[in-house]
């Protein structure tokens, strides 16, 4: 357990006993087409996966998940909820703890949405990609694997839209035992 910047906040390990809260502050995402309520026990079995949540008072007030690919090289951030009651900084918490719990020397973390449907285009799908990092050169195994599992998920033809933004920043926690 560790206590978040914010005092009121500790970021716990996610356990089965909390799904119905993660799933009342998830009410709404993605217009109803949430993958959430789907994966959430698969991925509290999966032993390559890591779940947090945030609570404040005894109670849920946000979650995050990351999964290692690429033999723990590769860290993805698939999923990330704050309790639409509570400020950015919870973002922030949740962010920071599971950038502390990376075990992937690189350092470097993709988020990668759910495909969802571009309004007024037949049979097209969007993706976003958010890149986080300190080395530039691993956004293209990142973009690559986001975009693998996303074609896997692509209806009969259906086309792709990505969106990839990218903030290289200096991970303070990156840099512990090596020079950054």
């Amino acid at each position: 357990m560790s206590v978040s910047p914010l005092l009121d906040v500790q970021i716990l390990q996610a356990t089965a006993d909390d799904y119905d809260e993660v799933m009342s502050i998830s009410v709404g995402i993605y217009k109803g087409m949430d993958y959430l309520p789907a994966m959430y026990h698969r991925w509290l079995a999966d032993p390559k996966r890591s779940m947090f949540v945030a609570k404040s008072e005894g109670k849920v007030v946000g979650f995050g998940s990351f999964l290692l690919v690429d033999n723990g090289v590769t860290a993805l951030l698939q999923a990330m909820r704050v309790a639409p009651w509570r400020q950015i900084g919870y973002i922030q918490s949740i962010a920071t703890v599971l950038f502390d719990h990376l075990q992937a020397s690189s350092c470097f973390l993709s988020l990668g949405t759910p495909l969802f449907t571009v309004p007024l285009a037949e049979h097209m799908y969007q993706v976003k990609i958010d890149l986080f990092g300190t080395d530039p050169s691993l956004a293209q195994t990142h973009i690559l694997h986001q975009l693998r599992v996303t074609v896997g998920s692509l209806p009969l033809g259906g086309s792709i839209v990505c969106r990839v933004s990218a903030e290289m920043c200096q991970l303070q926690i990156c840099g512990k035992g090596r020079p950054s």
